[in-house]
């Protein structure tokens, strides 16, 4: 009867760490759009950002290449930002890399729309609509529920360095490996829609 009772301590204490943990990295990426979207008005040099890649290709400014280039600069970055929070997770200190990788794809989800309202003004609202927005809240909701897995790897695996003789290393690779291939599919798919979206639509 005691283990039970403990057992469900131990989840409720859990769940609360898991939202909690859901809620900072939500803020960061909110903090990340407002930043991007400043940025913009402050320099007003969207070309330079663009050049540079802090959008991430989230918006596109230039429609001249081929459906699978399109389709893969918007994949790149946001695979990207995948991979390191995976590999964020094996690490005692990832929880840092994590709350990096959420804050950038915030920056580059502000940057875009800012500068999609800046170019184009109130006919860039379809753009927004069809293709900044639903990218933007697709690559933050994947990063944010991989943000979460990895965040509680690399917690487990602090506990064990730190507290070896309290903490459980229990981490199932195969589990969290298997989770980020699906997120990984997902953004793939994301992707391929918005690539549609943006030859055939707009």
């Amino acid at each position: 009867m005691k283990i039970s009772v403990y057992s469900a301590r131990g989840g409720h204490r859990e769940n609360i760490r898991h939202k909690r943990r859901q809620l900072l990295l939500l803020c960061l990426i909110l903090i990340g759009v407002i930043t991007g979207a400043v940025l913009v008005y402050l320099l007003e040099d969207v070309d330079s950002l663009i050049r540079l890649r802090f959008t991430q290709n989230i918006f596109k400014k230039s429609r001249s290449i081929t459906f699978f280039q399109q389709f893969k600069r918007s994949l790149l970055p946001l695979m990207g930002l995948l991979g390191i929070e995976f590999f964020a997770g094996s690490f005692a200190f990832g929880q840092v890399v994590v709350s990096i990788t959420v804050l950038l794809r915030g920056v580059a989800s502000g940057l875009s729309a800012a500068a999609v309202y800046l170019l184009q003004g109130f006919g860039g609202m379809p753009t927004l609509l069809l293709s900044v927005l639903p990218l933007s809240l697709g690559g933050a909701l994947l990063l944010l529920i991989g943000g979460g897995e990895a965040w509680q790897s690399a917690n487990r695996i602090a506990a064990f360095c730190f507290t070896p003789s309290e903490a459980s290393h229990s981490r199932d690779v195969r589990l969290y490996s298997v989770k980020f291939a699906f997120m990984a599919a997902a953004a793939a798919l994301i992707c391929l829609i918005d690539t549609a979206v943006i030859y055939w639509v707009l």
